[in-house]
């Protein structure tokens, strides 16, 4: 019977390796190697591989197991995977990962999810691996984490403080007060008033519309700006926070989870690029890309109803539109973008509708010739159908 010897993990300038296995299960000619973690760089009586370097150094480097047997006539098998392919800092990943003798090429990485057969004699050497990548956040990422904790911890205090006199006012106060009825009766004229004055302001309303216009953006603008800080100061009490986790915790999994958030939230290299990062959260298909580039087109535009406040507002808009442009078209039309700052940055240009020029040279040549096709086909149908209704008319 061949036993295993031991296994060694080769990730760039470092190699570390087991003792003999642990455990065996003779039903399967499988071997167990587990225990708790040892020190760095090592593998003690747990049988545990641990390497401490730089996250930067080991998130882009290739791991490679080999196991070796106690018969030196048995050769070594290996199994290597791309670690930022497979694994997320701070998540534990179990892998099951092919051997295979050294020297054998394969196009993909070892690693595998798939079940394997369901006889002895037909099953592959595997290594069934418990994997976990750790790293710091990067201190960007840790500044603003500490500087919200600190200021969540202040809300709480303050919740504390401010909690028994908003008990007193919306509930010891109503209860100690006669009854809300007796507010009904100066109610019911100012509803009155109102009521009949109504058609009169709508009137007045549609008549001066464009020169109210402008006061209406303005309004909007302002009751836009209290309401989100009213949404802000909510949402950090402990009540919002719960609520505010419960909806975002799906959408910071699945971003954590891309390549662009790995490189955002830790060390792992460079920083994600402006583009790459807006590039995550945009649409991908024909029917997203389209309404997102009508959104960015009508948002461009607006600046038409205040003249000049609207040519102000794209001095910063301009920078943030051509990098939208650059994440949705750029593997079409890579000149798009600086066409796109230009058309936004200056004066009379805004009605150019650009994310939608981008939109129709993607995939406008595909409903084209999506077009033409049924035409052909109809015209076939038609052909063959008025063949047949010759062939009827004729007996």
């Amino acid at each position: 019977m061949i036993c295993v010897s031991n296994i060694k993990l080769h990730l760039k300038l470092f190699v570390v390796e087991t003792g003999p296995p642990l455990a065996r299960h003779k039903e399967r000619n499988s071997f167990k190697f587990f225990g708790e973690v040892t020190n760095s760089n090592s593998a003690g009586p747990s049988n545990e591989l641990v390497i401490s370097s730089k996250l930067s150094l080991l998130y882009t480097s290739s791991a490679t197991f080999r196991v070796k047997f106690s018969d030196p006539a048995v050769p070594d098998l290996i199994a290597q995977f791309q670690i930022s392919r497979r694994l997320h800092v701070n998540e534990t990943k179990w892998l099951i990962l092919n051997l295979r003798p050294e020297g054998k090429n394969i196009s993909e990485d070892d690693a595998t999810t798939t079940s394997a057969p369901s006889t002895a004699s037909t099953i592959p050497p595997t290594l069934r691996v418990k994997l976990l990548l750790t790293g710091p956040y990067r201190p960007e990422v840790s500044s603003l984490i500490s500087l919200g904790n600190s200021y969540f911890r202040t809300i709480d205090n303050l919740m504390g403080q401010i909690e028994p006199v908003t008990k007193a006012l919306t509930v010891d106060l109503p209860q100690n007060l006669p009854s809300a009825k007796y507010l009904l009766i100066p109610a019911v004229p100012v509803a009155v008033s109102f009521l009949v004055l109504l058609p009169i302001l709508l009137g007045i309303g549609i008549i001066g519309f464009p020169l109210f216009l402008p006061i209406l953006v303005i309004c909007i603008g302002v009751i836009s700006g209290l309401s989100a800080v009213i949404s802000a100061l909510y949402f950090s009490t402990p009540q919002g926070r719960e609520k505010m986790g419960t909806l975002l915790q799906p959408l910071y999994t699945t971003f954590q989870a891309t390549e662009t958030g790995q490189m955002m939230l830790y060390d792992v290299g460079a920083r994600p690029s402006p583009k790459n990062l807006v590039k995550t959260i945009l649409p991908r298909d024909m029917l997203g890309k389209l309404i997102t580039s009508l959104a960015l087109d009508f948002v461009g535009s607006m600046s038409y109803l205040l003249p000049l406040v609207g040519e102000a507002f794209d001095l910063v808009w301009a920078p943030i539109f051509a990098v939208i442009i650059a994440a949705l078209y750029d593997d079409v039309m890579p000149y798009l973008k600086y066409f796109a700052f230009l058309e936004e940055i200056l004066i009379f240009t805004d009605f150019i509708p650009s994310a939608t020029i981008g939109w129709i040279k993607e995939f406008g040549p595909s409903i084209v010739d999506l077009g033409a096709k049924q035409v052909h086909n109809w015209s076939v149908v038609a052909r063959r159908e008025g063949a047949a209704f010759k062939n009827i008319r004729r007996n």
